[in-house]
């Protein structure tokens, strides 16, 4: 399993903190580490540095190789041009072998805020074991809401679909990307976190 990291974004939302240079996921807002290297750090215990691959705007290359030095340098996709994340994602797919689509990809941005990381971890484990016996499926990994917000993607719970060690798996009911504010208030529905699992 491979792991995609989307660093690419400017953190516009942001500024001023976040910079031309220096967009949200270089900055340390939660420790003595970037949230870019607060992401890394969470796949470590499961992924190693060879499996970790990077997709950011050309901008920040320098600065993605001198935060995680580790990191392979042909594992960094460079964007030319911002596009968002589903053009990310297929400028990834375009550099991989045909033997590679059968395995399971984790798609994650990289300035998420995620407190339990071994909840996450637990997870992660759950989803891979979950995709490789249903090889058809996209996972992704929900959080309740606590307000409406419209900056954000919403999916709506549907039927259970499986219980691995205590960790449930839901259909997806519908997906609302960014609604407008009368669209989610007093709905209850799960914001999109993070694409876990891409499988052709």
């Amino acid at each position: 399993m491979k792991a995609l990291i989307l660093a690419g974004g400017r953190g516009t939302r942001l500024w001023p903190l976040s910079r031309q240079y220096k967009p949200k996921q270089f900055q340390k807002l939660i420790s003595q580490k970037t949230m870019f290297q607060e992401t890394v750090a969470r796949l470590l215990p499961l992924f190693n540095y060879q499996d970790i691959i990077v997709s950011t705007f050309s901008e920040y290359l320098e600065e993605v190789k001198k935060e995680v030095p580790k990191i392979p340098k042909k594992n960094i996709i460079i964007e030319h041009f911002y596009r968002e994340r589903l053009p990310s994602l297929l400028l990834f797919l375009t550099t991989l072998k045909k033997e590679e689509f059968k395995e399971p990809l984790l798609v994650l941005p990289s300035d998420h805020l995620i407190k339990n990381k071994i909840e996450f971890q637990k997870i992660l484990t759950v989803g891979e074991k979950f995709i490789r016996k249903n090889p058809n499926y996209i996972l992704m990994l929900g959080e309740k809401p606590t307000f409406p917000d419209t900056g954000l993607g919403y999916i709506k719970k549907g039927n259970l679909l499986k219980n691995i060690n205590n960790t449930k798996i839901y259909t997806a009911a519908s997906f609302k990307e960014k609604p407008n504010l009368w669209r989610i208030s007093g709905i209850r529905l799960f914001i999109f976190l993070l694409p876990i699992y891409w499988k052709r």
